[in-house]
This record gives structure tokens, sequence and C-alpha cells, in this order.
């Protein structure tokens, strides 16, 4: 509407009905009209022309307010605080992995120490198992009657090394009645004993006889030294008498004779008596290896019945591990993980996993996968936030980890990953062998659950999904949106 439009008809105008100004004039006095401001006492128009009036002329002629000259200073406050809110106030940093709860210690093989036949399978997949209960059992390949052949002869063994033992110290050996091969031993110990003690006696009757003769011969050569003193005497006394002439040359000549005999026998004890000394010796010198080459041969035959001996134990407890093992029993308490697909009667080669199991109560680690461009910001040591796929973050918490192992390569393709989760079911993108899709394999240790209100039977187990938010650092936002935006004003429109 224009100015002409909202210009009113005076009837009462002195002309008789023309106008009698122009349209500013009329503007002015129809703006004269308009409210003001609170303090402004000029007359509102009459409310029979607001209809000729524009309300948008009326918006734009009327004074603004005291809340609207504060409008934009307020925009414009706020603007800036986004700014200064967007540039200093900072961010957790976190990287995202989906993995899903293992056992540490990883899983319980159960496999037989040799080729066996199934006698029957106990358990069946996703039972629960404790320490002691029999899995399965096998038939034995050793028989009871070989378990007793081993076991007699290490007994046999063991008794030889107990009465070498008591040969070697001089002791009586006290055999066990209730053994057969203790009483044999036992036996063996009173002969080798009556053999050992006849050869002793019969060197120490040599002996005494030696040392007799030795005695003997030894007072013969005293006997003989003072009779040769009285020979000599006597001889003396002729050649005295010779010459003073009262006695003959003939009974100088016969003292002389006597003393030369008697020297001669002197000799000839001591000889003797060096010979009969020196047999002695040699009589002590061959009891004393006779004595000696016994305790060797004793030493001898304990070391080689104690080798004889650790031997058969080892066979005997190598039977008793095989026969015992014929029951499968689980170590601890588990989960049957599974089974593998066989019967009864079948054959199971030695080392062949028969089953797997789950510790329940061990320890329990997260495994995931975690992109190739990811892993750059991640390292051993990084706290981590777990969320249990089953159960909502903000209703029920979750629990802390941290970063215990990352890979030391990366893996390329859809291979299965350690546990047997594959890199779409931890998480991981589409891998075709791009290098660009490769991932790692991440180890998280759980240091507390932070659950609550969960049912009460409830309790962690391995095999539950769960995502891990690892927390790599802190930025703002406008670094964030500066590491958008920049790489797309650097390399955009490159291309060849």
């Amino acid at each position: 509407m224009s100015e002409r439009d909202m210009t009113p008809h005076d009837a009462s105008a002195p002309d008789g009905g023309t106008h009698g100004a122009t349209g500013a004039d009329t503007g002015r006095r129809l703006a004269r009209l308009l409210p003001r401001a609170d303090n402004d006492t000029t007359p509102a128009m009459p409310p029979g022309l607001l209809e000729f009036y524009s309300p948008s002329a009326a918006l734009i002629d009327m004074p603004p307010q005291d809340a609207a000259l504060y409008i934009i200073w307020v925009i414009g406050g706020l603007a800036i605080a986004g700014l200064l809110v967007m540039t200093f106030l900072p961010l957790d940093r976190v990287v995202m992995t989906n993995g899903r709860l293992v056992a540490a210690d990883g899983t319980l093989v159960v496999q037989p120490l040799e080729t066996s036949i199934i006698r029957s399978i106990d358990v069946h997949e996703g039972d629960i198992v404790h320490k002691g209960d029999v899995l399965a059992q096998l038939d034995p390949t050793i028989s009871d009657a070989d378990v007793e052949n081993m076991r007699k002869q290490a007994a046999s063994y063991r008794a030889e090394v107990a009465r070498l033992t008591a040969e070697a110290a001089g002791h009586d050996y006290v055999p066990d009645m209730s053994d057969p091969a203790s009483i044999q031993e036992a036996a063996d110990f009173m002969r080798r004993r009556s053999e050992y003690s006849a050869k002793v006696a019969n060197y120490d009757r040599q002996i005494v006889g030696l040392q007799s003769d030795l005695q003997g011969y030894e007072a013969s050569t005293a006997m003989y030294a003072a009779r040769a003193k009285v020979a000599s005497d006597v001889r003396d006394m002729r050649v005295r008498l010779q010459h003073e002439q009262v006695g003959s040359r003939l009974s100088t000549l016969a003292s002389q004779d006597s003393l030369m005999e008697v020297v001669r026998s002197q000799i000839t004890a001591r000889h003797d008596a060096d010979a009969t000394r020196a047999r002695l010796d040699a009589m002590k010198a061959q009891r004393d290896g006779y004595i000696g080459n016994w305790q060797a041969t004793i030493y001898q035959d304990l070391s080689v019945a104690q080798h004889h001996l650790a031997d058969a134990d080892s066979s005997y407890r190598k039977a008793m591990l095989h026969h015992t093992l014929v029951q499968m029993r689980a170590e601890k308490d588990a989960v049957v993980l599974s089974i593998a697909r066989l019967s009864t009667g079948s054959v199971l080669q030695a080392a062949s996993p028969l089953m797997t199991l789950v510790p329940v109560d061990g320890r329990l680690e997260v495994e995931s996968v975690m992109r190739g461009l990811d892993v750059g910001y991640v390292r051993p040591g990084d706290r981590a936030l777990l969320k249990f796929s089953a159960f909502p973050y903000t209703q029920y918490g979750g629990a802390d980890a941290t970063v215990r192992v990352i890979s030391a390569d990366s893996f390329v393709g859809g291979g299965n990953s350690a546990g047997g989760m594959t890199a779409q079911e931890g998480g991981a993108p589409d891998v075709t062998g791009d290098p660009q899709s490769a991932y790692y394999r991440v180890r998280l240790a759980i240091d507390r659950y932070t659950l609550h209100g969960v049912p009460p039977f409830f309790r962690p187990q391995p095999g539950m999904p769960v995502e891990a938010d690892i927390h790599v650092g802190r930025r703002t936002i406008m670094q964030y949106l500066l590491n958008k935006l920049v790489p797309a004003m650097t390399d955009g429109m490159r291309e060849p």
C-alpha cells in the first residue's frame, strides 16, 4: 500500500473533500498519531484509521526498544565464547575397538599321551566341569600285568640298593619279610658276609703265623748273638793260654770254629727274620687289598644298582602315568568348549585333541583387533573403558582395563585371530588384502569391574562381546576441525 492509499479522506476539509496537503505532510501527521515511547504524550491514532495504515511501515517507524539494542551484543558474545571453548576446552580422545573376553591363561586342551581307544565320553559341549571330574575314559595301552612287572623290578633293584648300602656302611641288612626281593637280598647278604669273613679270617691266621715265625727268628738271632759273645770270650781265653804255653793250638782252633758256627747261625736267623717280616708285610698288604677290592666292588655294584633302580622307577612311573591317564580328568573348573567328532570305540591318535576347556575361575582379558589407522595412537599401558554389549554402559557400568600387548606386526586378510576370532567378529573392517585395511591384535588386561545392578547370577565369562574405548590423549574441537579441514585444503583438487 502506498502513501496515497494510506492518506485518509477528511470530509470536514474546507475545500470540500480534496487533499489539503501533500503525501509527505500526511505521513508526518500519521506519524504523530502513532504510539511513541512511554514518556511520549502524543495522542494515539484513532482506531478507525488503523485499517488504512501499513503494519510494516508502523514497525519501521517504531523506535527501537532497549532489549533489541543488546541482542547484537549477546549474539556476538555467544559466538566469541563458543570460539574460545572450541579453541581451549580439551576433550578426551579415544580409539574404539570391539573384542571379546578370553581366558588369560588360554584354553585347556585335553588329549591322550599315546594312541588309545575311546571307551566313553562323559561330558557334552557347554557342560560345566569341576576339578577332578572324569571327562572321558580310554582303553589302557599298557596292561596291569606290565605295570605289576615294572613294580616288582623296581622293588628288586630297591632291595639290592638297600643291601649294598648296608654292606658299604658295615651294617646289618634288615630285610622286609613281606617283600620276596628283600628276602632274596638278605640271603645274598648272609652268603657274601660269610665269604668275606672267611677270607679275612684266613688272612688273619696267616698273618698270625708269620708274626710267630718272625718272633722265633728274632729270638734265635738274639740267642745267637749272645752265644757269639760267649764263643768270642772263649776264643780269646784260648789264645791267651796258648801264648802263655798253657793251652794247645788245637783248643784255640776249636774255639775259633765254634765262634764261626755261632756267627753263621746268627746270620741265618737274621736272614730268616727279615724274610718272614717281608712275607708278613706282603700278607697284610694282600689282606688290605682284598678288603679294599671288596669295598670297591660293593660301591661299583651299588652305583650300577642305583642306575638300574632309577631306570626302573622311571619306567614304573611312566607306566603308572599311562595307567592313570586312562581316565581323562579336568585339571580345574572349566566349561567344555568343544569335543572332537569321535564316538565310543574310535581310535584316538597320540596328542590328538579330544576336547577343549575354558577355565571359569581364571583371570579374563579382552582380545580385540584394531585398525592399522588407529594403532599409531595406542601403546601398552594406556587406560581403557570396557562396555559390555549385553548391558548398556550408562545403566550398568562396565570395567576398567589397561592395554597389555599389541602385536608386533599387522595382519591382512580374513584369517582367524588368536582364540578363533576373525577380524570381522572382532570389529575390524572387512579386509581384502589391502594394506590400508591391515589390523593389529590387541590384548587388554582387566583391572576392575564397575558393573552394578546386573542380575545376581551374572558373572563375566569367556566369549562375551565387549567394546573398548582406549584413552589416547586429549584435543580441542578446533584441532579436530582443523585436522579435517587442512588435509582437504592441501590435498584437494591435486589429482591428475
